[in-house]
This record gives structure tokens, C-alpha cells and sequence, in this order.
């Protein structure tokens, strides 16, 4: 099916606001009623949001934010789409939930073209275009992975060994492989389109896994957004060990949603109820995050704040609903606020407000032994007072021995700390971690030391003592294996 539509202009206005003192975010509204959800850019520099409030595909460019809108030809308008992506000829795909179709808009015509997924209420859910631009999707209640060619149009559908499974994030691999997450049994998946092979990996202790990415090292990341965890997967080692994310300080949870590569192999993440857009630097293991500009319900006609969003003096504040991401060829962050009918950008040239000097990348332990290190948490912007530092351990460390103290106090800007590890005698140690975050107003930064060489076979999982990291030990994952006739 396709149909072309006019479009008109919607001039867009940036709303930038200051951070440590440097802009931090912009922010760009979109018409009221909007409901972005989808997000993607071009390799031209153009940005596009699916609307699911007003039934449109808005495209603008990254330099001169007018937004053009492209009506969708589906019934009343009506969509809900999350999965978008841009292949090499500009053309947009996406997926869209209620027609239970793969759609490509061609921008230069204004042309929609649907492709309706075999399995009635699959609810397609994320996209992604491998290097030959076939298209692989995700059906979170058909319980497959999706290929369509786009030559044809024709669809295939692909069953992992486990039942209704929810697939949701995917990503591909240098190799080709289509990596998944399993949302409903808690896995991450690998799918062989040479030899139509399937894997899957339990990742013990999660809760609602989503987004996936495979970053420049071979490991596979995982958005664990019901337990507000990143997962980090090591094919090769068959290993898994999951960062729980700062808790923020109006909400429960974090929710971390999707995942997003920028052009030099950092990870971006969107913290849905944390209200934060987050860097990860996969080598060196440090985070940063960036805290969103929250709304008042004032903001928002008729809506009722959850429980989980009331601030210490009891009144009510909302998250922008940060629900999609995309990097741009100049590796700025953009992201979709579904609440706040908004579309914002992070630069991607932001640095971390603390550099942790000295700091080791792991510690080895011993029963009996104390481990010492010395490290330095420099502040490089923002007020050196104003920073607390602290660190957060999993329970698989409760009986260890942990203490973290400045050396010297004659300057909280440069002042040397410790960290001591001490380890009772006769205690099993299993290896496990520590993360030492630096929090200052709008932005955080941590942190990961592992504390041992491999991990354990044991999961466990324990609340931290503070807002901050709350690091998983897992490991000893059961590979699941079946091949697709």
C-alpha cells in the first residue's frame, strides 16, 4: 500500500538550559499532543519522530530544527511506534504495534509502503537494518524474530527455543548474528542467520530485559529495565555481570530502556524513570549521567503522578518519559519525551565532571588478606564541595570488609582516597565488584572495579546501601541450542 500526503511546517523553538555551567540539553517541542515515541536519524542529518498522539512521521533537520510532517495512512491516524531505523536510499522503517505491520516511508515521494507481519497481535517492537539492509525485528507477543526483504517484501519469522519468550531489544554483531533480548524469560539470545542456529543465555536475577547493543570489544549490553540494571554479557567467556544504575532521587527506579552506540563505541542509555540520559565508556567502565529537566503536573492536564514520583516535600514531579534514542553522524544524543511532547538532544562531546586518577580496573582478593588502593577523584568542573563520594557493593560482598576514606582534606577538589578491601579468614571468596560514584546536583559519574578475574557461578542480588550503583556478579550461563529448519 502507498499513499502520498502533503505536508505543512511546524517551526520548532530550542529550549537549552545550563548544567556545571555549559548547555548540557536542548530541547525542541513538538506539537501538543505529540506522544513522540520512535526516534531515528539519516546519514544526510535529519532526525525523525514518530507521533503517536497526532498520527504523524516529523522529520527536520539537525541544523534547522522546521518540522515537516508525514501523515500515516493507518486508521484515525492511529499508531504506536517504537522501532525506527534509516537505510543507505533515506528511506525510513518502523515498526508500528497496533496495525502489527513493518512500515518504509520514502521521504522524497512521501510514499508508505506496510508490510503486515504474519502473527496476528505480534506487537513488532524494535528494528534494526543489517550491512546487506535486511530488515530484523523483534515480536514481543509473537514471540519470533522477524526478516523482511525489502526486495521482495517478503516476511519470515524465526521461533526461539523458548515459548513466548517476549523477544524485544536487538542488535547485530560484527560476525552478522542477531542478538536478542527475551523480556518475558528473562534471556538474551543469539540468532545465526548463516546456519538458522539459535542460542539463548538466562540472565539470572533480571527482571524485564529491553534494549541491546553490541559494543566494539564483542560484548553484548543489555538493558534491564524492570531492575534497573545494565548487563554485560561476554559471549566468549560465557559470563554475564550486571550494573544496577544510580537510583534517582524522586523515583524507585531507574528503568533503563534502550541502547545506542555513538561513533567513537560509547553506549548511550535512556533512564526512562530516572529521568536521565546516560554515557557509558565500555573500555575504561565509567558513567555518566545527565539528569533531565523534570515537569510539574502542572505541566500535565488530568494526569495523576505514581507513587514512585513525589519529591521529599510532597509535591508531585513527573519525568519527561525519555522512551527512544538515536545517535547522529556528529554523535550527539537524541531522544523522544513522551510526556513532555518534546524532542532533546545531549552533545556528544559532554565530559565527566570528576576523572578518577589511579583508580584500578580490578582488585584481586584473598581469604584472610587486606587489599589496598589509592586513587584520586579530581574534579574537573562544578563546585569541589558540592560533590559527595561514596561506593555500593551486591550482597555477594556483605561479608566483606569495605571502607573508603580521604587521605587528606586540604583540598576536596584533589584529595586522595582509600579504598580498603578486607577479606575474613576462611571466607570463600567469590569474585564480585565495587563502584565508587562521585554525585554532584545534575551529574554523576562512577566508577566500576571488579573485584576478582572471573565470575561467579552464584548470582546474587541485594539492595545497595545508597542511591548509587548496585553491582550483580553473575556468571555460569546455560546455553540453549536449536537450529531452524
Amino acid at each position: 500500500m502507498a499513499i502520498a500526503v502533503a505536508a505543512v511546517l511546524i517551526p520548532g523553538v530550542t529550549n537549552g538550559y545550563q548544567g556545571n555551567g555549559i548547555p548540557l540539553v536542548n530541547e525542541y517541542p513538538l506539537p501538543k499532543g505529540s506522544h513522540p515515541l520512535g526516534i531515528t536519524t539519516d546519514q544526510s542529518g535529519n532526525i525523525y519522530v514518530a507521533c503517536s498522539g497526532t498520527g504523524t512521521i516529523l522529520k527536520a533537520s539537525r541544523d534547522n530544527l522546521t518540522w515537516f510532517p508525514y501523515l500515516l495512512p493507518t486508521p484515525n491516524g492511529s499508531s504506536e511506534i517504537w522501532g525506527m531505523a534509516a537505510d543507505r536510499k533515506g528511506r525510513i522503517w518502523f515498526t508500528d504495534t497496533l496495525s502489527n505491520a513493518i512500515w518504509c516511508l520514502d521521504p522524497s515521494t512521501g510514499n508508505f509502503t506496510s508490510y503486515t507481519i504474519p502473527t496476528r497481535h505480534a506487537y513488532p517492537f524494535q528494528l534494526v537494518l543489517d550491512e546487506s539492509g535486511t530488515v530484523w525485528f523483534t515480536e514481543l507477543y509473537g514471540g519470533a524474530i522477524g526478516r523482511l526483504a525489502p526486495e521482495t517484501g517478503l516476511i519470515r519469522e524465526f521461533f526461539p527455543p523458548s515459548p513466548s519468550s517476549g523477544p524485544s531489544g536487538l542488535a547485530i554483531d560484527s560476525s552478522g548474528s542477531i542478538w536478542f533480548s527475551e523480556a518475558l524469560a528473562r534471556n538474551i539470545g543469539r540468532f545465526s542467520p548463516k546456519t538458522g542456529e539459535f542460542e539463548e543465555y538466562p540472565l539470572p536475577g533480571s527482571s524485564f530485559p529491553r534494549g541491546v547493543i553490541a559494543d566494539r570489544q564483542g560484548k553484548i549490553w543489555v538493558a534491564d529495565s524492570g531492575g534497573s540494571a545494565l548487563y554485560r554479557f561476554d559471549p566468549e567467556r560465557n559470563q554475564s555481570i550486571a550494573y544496577v544504575t544510580p537510583f534517582p532521587q524522586y523515583a524507585t527506579e531507574s528503568e533503563p530502556y534502550f541502547l545506542v552506540m555513538g561513533p567513537t563505541g560509547e553506549l548511550w542509555i535512556n533512564e526512562r524513570m530516572g529521568n536521565k540520559i546516560a554515557r557509558l565508556d565500555p573500555v575504561t567502565m565509567s558513567l555518566v549521567e545527565v539528569e533531565l529537566r523534570y515537569l510539574s503536573t502542572k505541566d500535565l492536564a488530568n494526569w495523576i503522578p505514581p507513587p514512585c514520583c513525589s519529591n521529599p516535600v510532597g509535591m508531585p514531579i513527573v519525568p519527561v518519559e525519555a522512551l527512544a534514542v538515536s545517535v547522529d553522524g556528529e554523535g550527539n544524543l537524541w531522544f523522544t519525551e513522551s510526556l513532555g511532547d518534546k524532542v532533546g538532544m545531549v552533545r556528544g562531546d559532554i565530559s565527566s565532571p570528576v576523572k578518577f586518577q589511579d583508580i584500578p580496573g580490578s582488585l584481586p582478593l584473598q581469604s584472610g588478606k587486606t587489599t589496598r588502593t589509592v586513587f584520586t577523584p579530581k574534579i574537573i568542573s562544578g563546585d569541589p564541595s558540592s560533590f559527595r563520594l561514596t561506593y555500593s557493593v551486591p550482597s555477594s560482598a556483605d561479608e566483606l570488609l569495605i571502607d573508603l576514606s580521604p587521605l587528606a582534606r586540604s583540598d576536596p577538589g584533589v584529595s586522595p582516597y582509600q579504598l580498603s578491601i578486607d577479606v575474613p579468614p576462611g571466607l570463600v571468596v567469590h569474585p564480585t565488584s565495587v563502584t565508587v560514584t562521585a554525585v554532584d546536583g545534575s551529574f554523576a559519574a562512577s566508577a566500576l572495579i571488579t573485584l576478582g578475574d572471573t565470575v561467579s557461578s552464584s548470582p546474587t542480588r541485594a539492595s545497595s546501601p545508597w542511591g548509587g550503583f548496585l553491582i550483580i556478579a553473575l556468571g555460569g550461563a546455560l546455553a540453549i541450542h536449536r537450529k531452524v529448519k
